[in-house]
């Protein structure tokens, strides 16, 4: 699985460089920060290989984190780095004192020497594979059909599609309002949007990400609260998966935001390969 690790966490790091953040080089390190906001907790550092990190190179990452006013995060797969926690959590082996050395950190116009608050783990998310092999197909739901968005797609759909995730997701949100439809839809070139209808009422989306790699992201997928517990969930991931393999995807995966929905996932066929992890150095 170590292989698949590796290509999930390049995955990772493009999908990073695509979300409109700017990439910085430091190996064994890529920081990708947005420029444009301005919110300390904006910016990931991911790991380029699976290779052994020192303190040194987290001081550096958290360096340059500091010098451009964000808290350092680091966020990457455990499959992929194994031996990262320990160096994120504990500073250098096992020497004491635990949790502390000396790195530069950029203060007031200057570099001042300074000593590494600790990393915490603040995220950790299973993720979950799939191939056409493993994939099983549920129970069929009485009336369900499924509508594939593109970006040729006719704009009300785009906009439904739109709504139904954001309100699956958080109840009350505001409709999508047609300019932002179309930024929506002029984002579905190379991905695609789902949704899901029972007798005709949409009740479930999701999308596939763009394929790199000969793997996919399956992201957003929910099911509007009044219909959740009748398998079109469950529905709506498999045939979204079995799309994305007719598509040309070798791999679908996802990242899984609870322990219910890993129990659906794994009824479908995916099995988990790691664990996203994310640590922030913490400030007190």
């Amino acid at each position: 699985m170590i292989g698949l690790a590796a290509r999930l966490q390049a995955y990772l790091r493009a999908k990073a460089h695509r979300d409109r953040r700017e990439r910085f080089p430091l190996p064994p390190f890529t920081l990708f920060l947005n420029p444009t906001v301005n919110d300390p907790n904006e910016g990931i550092a991911i790991p380029d290989a699976a290779d052994t990190y020192t303190p040194d190179d987290v001081a550096r990452v958290c360096a340059a984190f500091t010098q451009r006013g964000r808290v350092p995060c680091v966020q990457y797969l455990d499959a992929f780095a194994p031996g990262l926690a320990i160096t994120l959590q504990l500073g250098h082996s096992l020497t004491p004192p635990p949790n502390r050395i000396r790195v530069p950190v950029y203060r007031e116009g200057e570099w001042q020497t300074d000593r590494m608050p600790a990393f915490a783990e603040t995220l950790r998310l299973p993720v979950m594979y799939c191939t056409a092999r493993m994939l099983r197909h549920p129970p069929d739901v009485p009336g369900l059909t499924v509508t594939i968005i593109s970006s040729e797609s006719p704009l009300d759909e785009v906009k439904t599609n739109w709504n139904v995730n954001a309100h699956g997701f958080e109840s009350g949100l505001y409709e999508a309002m047609e300019t932002f439809a179309q930024e929506f839809q002029q984002t579905l070139v190379e991905r695609r949007a789902f949704t899901a209808y029972v007798q005709g009422e949409p009740v479930a989306a999701g999308l596939f990400t763009e394929i790199r790699d000969g793997l996919t992201e399956l992201v957003g997928i929910t099911t509007l609260p009044e219909y959740r517990r009748q398998g079109i969930g469950a529905a709506l991931t498999a045939f979204i998966t079995r799309a994305a393999f007719d598509s040309g995807a070798e791999v679908v995966f996802l990242i899984v935001a609870n322990d219910a929905a890993g129990r659906v996932y794994e009824r479908l066929g995916f099995r988990t390969v790691a664990r996203l992890l994310e640590y922030e150095q913490q400030t007190n």
